[in-house]
């Protein structure tokens, strides 16, 4: 339902009204305004009572202060290191970060994964190799938005196939994967998400 502020006039009138009414009368008309405009209960009491004014337009509250003025360019620093990344990621990417074991791999149905090669590295490796259902893309969301993020933002949308480029994208990605696996946190899923989309962000 949509909320509207009342006019000066209507909201002139709503107050005699309520200021002239008895007990049920006035809740009846306190109700009517609180649906009407969107306002809490006290806040709409207080304003058909004239203690307070309705505001106009949006509210703008100050955020918290969590560092000092010192602390502001060393943040800025960071922050611009981190490649502008959210305060909750670049909170924990100023904690000691250390090397997470890889206990699995879990892919799409691409040649690219599903090949004699990876098998075997994983049966070396004792990895646990996962993968998608056939011609559900949303088994993997977490992972296909990473298209964006870890890689067209980098290469772009062009095309590298040739021997050259080749060497040049694992050049790029020989440090990018460090930079990306071991300083850029990732946030954590929320126990209350599916469970099948647990298992994909994870």
């Amino acid at each position: 339902m949509s909320k509207t502020q009342p006019s000066a006039a209507c909201l002139h009138s709503l107050k005699k009204r309520y200021r002239l009414a008895n007990c049920p009368e006035r809740g009846a008309i306190l109700d009517e305004f609180a649906a009407t405009s969107g306002y809490y209960r006290e806040y709409a009491i207080a304003i058909l009572r004239g203690s307070q004014q309705p505001h106009r337009g949006p509210v703008w509250r100050p955020r918290a202060r969590y560092y000092q003025a010192k602390d502001r360019g060393a943040v800025l620093q960071l922050a611009d290191w981190f490649d502008e990344i959210s305060s909750r990621r670049l909170r924990a990417a100023m904690d000691v970060i250390l090397p997470i074991p890889l206990l699995g791999i879990d892919s799409d149905n691409g040649a690219e994964f599903i090949n004699q090669e990876l098998m075997r590295s994983c049966d070396q490796e004792r990895l646990t190799f996962t993968r998608g259902r056939v011609g559900r893309k949303n088994d993997q969301p977490f992972v296909e938005q990473k298209n964006w993020s870890l890689v067209r933002w980098i290469v772009g949308y062009e095309r590298y196939d040739t021997p050259r480029q080749v060497r040049r994208l694992n050049q790029v990605y020989a440090v990018y994967r460090l930079y990306i696996n071991l300083y850029f946190a990732r946030c954590g899923v929320s126990a209350a998400w599916p469970r099948r989309l647990r298992r994909a962000a994870s």
